[in-house]
C-alpha cells in the first residue's frame, strides 16, 4: 500500500476518533465495568466455566498474550512516530515500552513452549514454580511479583487521575506532565484499579476474602490491565496525530483546526 494511502487512512481515523471522542470514551469506560460485571456473574452463576478461563493457557491468558502483542506494535509505531518527529525522549520511552510489552507477551505463552510441545529444562523444571519456560514464576521473583502489580496498578490509577486535574494546576505540577501526555483519561480507570484492589486483598487479607477471592482470580483483572496498556498505546498515537497536524497531506479533506 503507497504510503500516502497510509497517512490518510491515519489521519482519517484520527479525524473520526476526535469527533466521536465523547461516546467512545464513554464506551471504554462501560466496556470495562461490564467487562468486570460479565466475570463476577460467571464465577457466581457458572463456576465451571469460570474456572476454565482462569486456567493456564485458557481463555483469558490466550487473549492477554494477543493483547500484549497489539500493544507492542501500536508502542513500536508510536516511537516510530515520535523519533520521526524529533520527540527523543517519548521515543525511547515507547520503544522499551514496545520491547517491554514484547517480552510480557512471550512470557504469557511460555516462550512458545506448549505452542511447540518443547520440554521443560532442567534449570526451569527445578527453580520454576510452574515447571514452565518463563522467568517470572522463578522462585525469587515470583515472591515479589505481586507487590510489583500492587504497586503498577496504584500508579497507573493515580496516573488516570491525574489527567484530570485542571490545566492551571497542571502547570504548578510540571512534573506530572509526561505522565498525562502518555496516559488516557479518568475513563479508563477500571483497567488498572481493580488489579492493585485484587493483589492486595490477596496479599494483605488472605484470611478474610480467602472463601470470595483464589489466586487464580488474578487473571481478569490481568487481562483488564493488557487492555489498560493498549489503551495507553492507541491514545498516544492518537494524540500524536492531533499534535502533528503538520504532517496531514493536503488531498485528505481534513481540516487541521479540527486536530489541535
Amino acid at each position: 500500500m503507497h504510503i500516502a494511502t497510509v497517512t490518510r487512512n491515519y489521519y482519517s481515523w484520527i479525524q473520526y476518533v476526535h469527533v466521536h471522542r465523547t461516546t467512545i470514551k464513554a464506551g471504554t469506560f462501560f466496556s470495562s465495568l461490564l467487562l468486570i460485571l460479565g466475570f463476577i456473574t460467571v464465577k457466581l452463576l457458572f463456576p465451571s466455566v469460570y474456572f476454565d478461563i482462569i486456567q493456564e493457557d485458557a481463555l483469558l491468558e490466550t487473549l492477554q498474550a494477543i493483547v500484549y502483542s497489539l500493544s507492542a506494535c501500536c508502542s513500536l509505531v508510536a516511537s516510530l512516530c515520535f523519533y520521526h518527529g524529533k520527540h527523543t525522549h517519548f521515543a525511547k520511552l515507547f520503544f522499551i515500552m514496545s520491547v517491554t510489552l514484547a517480552l510480557i507477551t512471550l512470557e504469557e505463552m511460555s516462550w512458545g513452549q506448549r505452542l511447540f510441545h518443547l520440554e521443560t529444562p532442567t534449570f526451569f523444571e527445578k527453580n520454576n514454580r510452574q515447571h514452565e519456560i518463563s522467568i517470572h514464576n522463578l522462585a525469587p521473583i515470583h515472591d515479589t511479583i505481586h507487590y510489583v502489580y500492587i504497586a503498577l496498578g496504584t500508579l497507573l490509577t493515580l496516573c488516570t487521575l491525574l489527567t484530570s486535574i485542571p490545566s492551571v494546576l497542571q502547570g504548578k505540577l510540571p512534573w506530572c506532565s509526561p505522565l498525562i501526555q502518555c496516559m488516557p483519561g479518568v475513563y479508563t480507570i477500571l483497567y488498572f484499579l481493580p488489579l492493585a484492589m485484587v493483589y492486595s486483598a490477596l496479599e494483605y487479607f488472605r484470611a478474610d476474602v480467602g472463601t470470595i477471592l483464589v489466586w487464580r482470580d488474578q487473571e481478569p483483572v490481568e487481562f483488564l490491565l493488557s487492555l489498560g496498556f493498549l489503551q495507553i498505546t492507541l491514545v498516544t498515537l492518537i494524540r500524536f496525530g492531533m499534535s502533528d497536524s503538520s504532517e496531514i497531506p493536503n488531498d485528505t479533506g481534513l481540516e487541521r483546526s479540527h486536530l489541535r
